[in-house]
């Protein structure tokens, strides 16, 4: 090597050796040390920083900083070394160095970032391998970011060799992809690297079809089913993959989606038809059980501990169901009629079949009441006692929580058919039968508000009726975790890690007229309702449907700009899977989670629908002049304006009659993230938000959907996260006030409950509320009003109540005015009436309220200044009152009275002088 060249090297070494500190003293002395003696130190630098960094990752809290500043390290090094590639390429030193993870990554960062010279250094396909090989060891043992899955799915996809016969074992290579590329997402998907599913299409296309295998049989069925993030990437994986043949394609998205969600909706009814002998017991999918399975087993033997019945399972035109070894039902791709049929193969005249969609990612129409209602029909033949499927939709009736978050022992009470004793764990049905039994509307189940001071659990109270819960019962459902007489567990549930160590709680629940409850609560008594099982339920479209809203945004401003629901690296295999239920029959529609999206999609490259636009186009277009005077006092012809601060779209002006026939010209608007509709205040703003949302959720989204297609495409909005006809649904609306104005908090309640009835969709709706105002329970009746408080105290009533009551005795103020007024009165009491024990400078405080000091005599003068200011005319007549009673007041009487009688002596005396 050129001595010129070997000294850029040491230069770089010297520049950069702080980034590794355990390898730093060894490079001490590089001056004085030739190509050979240069080498071999690297080499033992970098299994030094290999132990520091395996050390890092061992620690309870990790950080990727350490590891992040050998990559530095590795970078500038490499970059110095290629000019000298050739010189060094037969040195076995440095073909080690090359092999070197960090060194590996290194040069394809710098390789990806524009040095062209890296590409003649590939055209050698030992030294490729040496490389490639590196940074798949690299990207198997460092995860990082999302931004690092970002680089890692474009690094690992864009460079794979042209050439891999030289890989032996393809499993090392696999790995890491499929470890990165599952965490692909787009903005819209919270806790995933919002740019990896373009990522994926732009690099997929350059791995060998034997890769796409591999890499497609590593995902787990269980996530396939539940998560359409997953099923988006195993599309996009295949749609851009180098799949010459378009019907190939097709094969591969009906093997690896739609036959197993059709296989998943049935499997419920065929065990019911297949299943039910002593011997046979139901197979649940294990959380790590993967599509490279030849079988899918649905029915055990328990004699012959074997597979009874099964799906069959590979990259096929059929997928069959076999039942003691004899296919009982195949499911075929028929491409040229876009469907898919399922026969029974004894019965052939028994078919349906079902339109097959490439595009349909979603995949939402499998999972749908009529597909489910469908298929149970088609397994029992149509004719049998079980084709009646009835849904038994979920109300809550009782929630008991305690010592979870910090929540105090607390019960809710929903609908108020059950009592529960925390001290003798007795649940009983209610002594009181409702006296009006559609208070809040036919629509409303029940409406419940929550009420504490900030920090007593309110929010923690939401939380667990609106993600943990759903998750127990879907754990539950997959055997999971064990459910016996409706007590679940410490020790199962613990592993996943979504209830508090040493909560306790009590779910009471109707499923139809039938009440369950869910405990953790050993030697609860109850005849008032059953214990729940897996038996109290059949399907998930049982289930309440949640919506979530939130004018706030959040108090820990760091979530606003990571992703607040990701999934931490070091959680277990069973965490994880509990996180990836968090969006399980789950809508996100806060102002956090919008502004999350928006944050994202800001970010990136690629177009990415405004959701928040397309919820309010609908609704304004939803609205009669009318209703847009009566909502948002403002007049019924208000032009608004659709603008986007972040573009140079001209801005489009909209009334509630022109919608319709600007639809077209708001298409490039649907794709800016910052755009919206203006021309409203803050609090008008959060309220039509509010509204936008809520009736998406509500009807909206079957109504507009199909409208939307043109200007957006397919494929963007789902059917879990909107209410389905017939459906229930649990509205958590959190300090839904928030930004209003006093008078708009008086009319909350009735708005919201005009709204819903408004709607022409039949469903149940329960709805639970947090806030801070007293306007809002004043609406509320008072057994519907949950107190957080360890305060023991009987609450007034609250429907119709006075609001300066409700300030006083219902939430938990001393008193109805500002702090500083009270504190003002308070100390002219003490200045009017002095205990013994006060200790009074009246000058000195009296001088804090006026530019300088007071004289003694100008004392009661002062105070009756301030009297004078208090509003409040009870509160400023009797303080006027005890003034001129005082000492103050006495003496301040005399001194007038004395200066009057001078200054009419001085009168009478000028009158007798002057004659």
């Amino acid at each position: 090597m050129e001595a010129e060249r070997l000294n850029d090297i040491k230069n770089t070494i010297h520049n950069f050796k702080d980034d590794i500190p355990m390898g730093r003293d060894l490079l001490e002395n590089i001056d004085a040390m030739d190509t050979e003696q240069l080498l071999s130190i690297l080499t033992k630098v970098f299994v030094l920083e290999e132990e520091a960094i395996k050390k890092k990752n061992s620690a309870k809290y990790v950080t990727n900083t350490y590891e992040n500043n050998v990559r530095h390290f590795a970078k500038q090094l490499i970059m110095s070394m290629i000019l000298s590639h050739n010189d060094l390429k037969e040195n076995a030193d440095y073909k080690s160095l090359l092999r070197q993870r960090h060194i590996a990554y290194g040069f394809y960062n710098i390789l990806d970032n524009g040095f062209a010279s890296g590409y003649d250094i590939l055209k050698d396909p030992s030294i490729e391998k040496l490389l490639y090989s590196g940074l798949a060891d690299f990207y198997r043992n460092f995860y990082g970011s999302f931004s690092d899955n970002e680089e890692a799915i474009k690094l690992l996809c864009r460079f794979y060799p042209k050439d891999d016969s030289l890989f032996g074992n393809k499993e090392n290579i696999v790995n890491p992809i499929f470890y990165h590329i599952s965490n692909a997402g787009t903005p819209s998907d919270v806790g995933f690297a919002f740019r990896g599913i373009e990522l994926i299409r732009e690099n997929i296309n350059n791995l060998p079809i034997e890769i796409i295998d591999q890499l497609l049989q590593k995902y787990e069925l269980y996530r396939i089913i539940n998560e359409k993030v997953y099923r988006h990437q195993i599309f996009t994986i295949i749609d851009n993959a180098s799949i010459k043949m378009e019907d190939e394609r097709q094969k591969y998205k009906f093997s690896y989606l739609d036959s197993l969600l059709l296989a998943n909706s049935m499997n419920n009814s065929l065990y019911e038809k297949y299943g039910s002998q002593e011997h046979l017991s139901r197979h649940y999918i294990h959380f790590d059980q993967n599509m490279k399975a030849d079988k899918i087993g649905l029915i055990f033997s328990n004699t012959q501990e074997s597979t009874y019945a099964y799906w069959t399972n590979k990259c096929s035109m059929d997928r069959k169901f076999v039942v003691n070894e004899e296919t009982a039902i195949n499911m075929r791709l028929h491409i040229a009629e876009k469907q898919i049929s399922l026969t029974y193969l004894n019965k052939p005249t028994t078919q349906i079949n079902f339109e097959f969609v490439y595009d349909d990612w979603m995949l939402d129409n499998y999972r749908s009441k009529e597909t489910e209602q469908t298929l149970h029909k088609f397994v029992h033949g149509g004719s049998s006692e079980k084709e009646d499927f009835t849904y038994n939709p979920l109300t809550f009736s009782l929630l008991y929580l305690s010592r979870y978050r910090g929540l105090n022992e607390q019960v809710i009470n929903f609908d108020h058919q059950f009592t529960y004793d925390k001290k003798t764990n007795e649940l009983k049905n209610s002594s009181e039968s409702p006296d009006i039994s559609h208070f809040y509307g036919e629509k409303l189940y029940s409406l419940t508000c929550i009420v504490g001071k900030n920090g007593t659990g309110k929010t923690s109270t939401v939380d667990f009726l609106r993600s943990t819960f759903f998750r127990l019962l879907n754990l539950i459902a997959n055997r999971k975790i064990t459910c016996k007489k409706g007590y679940v567990s410490e020790s199962d549930y613990g592993v996943y890690n979504i209830v508090d160590s040493g909560s306790k709680f009590m779910v009471v629940f109707h499923l139809r007229n039938q009440p369950y409850y869910l405990t953790n609560i050993k030697h609860i008594t109850t005849l008032a309702a059953k214990p729940f099982d897996n038996n109290a339920y059949k399907s998930v479209h049982e289930l309440s449907k949640v919506a979530y809203f939130s004018n706030m945004l959040s108090v820990n401003q760091d979530s606003l700009f990571t992703d607040e629901e990701m999934v931490p690296r070091d959680k277990s295999q069973q965490e994880k899977m509990a996180m990836s239920l968090s969006s399980f029959r789950q809508a996100n529609y806060s102002e956090a989670s919008s502004f999350i999206q928006k944050r994202k999609a800001m970010e990136n490259d690629t177009p990415s629908i405004n959701k928040d636009l397309c919820y309010q186009l609908a609704f304004l277009d939803y609205l009669s002049p009318e209703k847009l005077e009566a909502y948002f006092d403002m007049p019924s012809d208000r032009t608004l304006t659709v603008k986007s601060e972040l573009s140079d779209l001209k801005e489009i002006e909209l009334t509630v009659t022109n919608i319709g026939e600007k639809l077209t010209s708001l298409k490039p608007f649907l794709t800016t993230p910052d755009a919206k509709l203006e021309s409203f205040s803050s609090g008008q703003y959060a309220k039509f938000s509010f509204l936008a949302k809520l009736y998406w959720f509500l009807e909206g989204h079957r109504k507009y959907t199909e409208r939307w297609k043109p200007l957006i495409g397919s494929y963007i909005f789902s059917r879990d996260e909107v209410l389905q006809e017939e459906e229930t649904a649990l509205l958590f609306i959190d300090e839904g006030e928030l930004y209003y104005h006093p008078e708009w908090q008086r009319k909350y309640i009735k708005m919201l409950i005009d709204f819903i009835h408004s709607t022409d969709t039949k469903f149940k709706i329960q709805v639970v509320i947090t806030t801070n105002s007293p306007f809002i329970i004043s609406d509320i009746l008072s057994k519907d009003v949950t107190y957080l408080s360890s305060e023991e105290k009987e609450f007034d009533q609250t429907f119709g109540q006075n609001i300066h009551k409700l300030l006083i005795h219902n939430f938990f103020m001393s008193y109805t005015i500002g702090e500083y007024s009270r504190e003002l009165i308070e100390n002219i009491m003490k200045w009017l009436c002095p205990t013994k024990d006060d200790v009074v400078n009246i000058s000195e405080e009296l001088s804090l309220y006026f530019e300088r000091p007071i004289d003694p005599k100008d004392y009661s003068e002062k105070i009756r200044c301030l009297i004078n200011q208090i509003g409040e005319p009870i509160y400023r007549d009797k303080l006027l009152d005890t003034l001129n009673k005082s000492e103050l007041g006495k003496s301040s009487e005399l001194e007038l009275l004395l200066r009057q009688r001078a200054e009419i002596d001085q009168r009478i005396k000028s009158l007798k002088e002057g004659g």
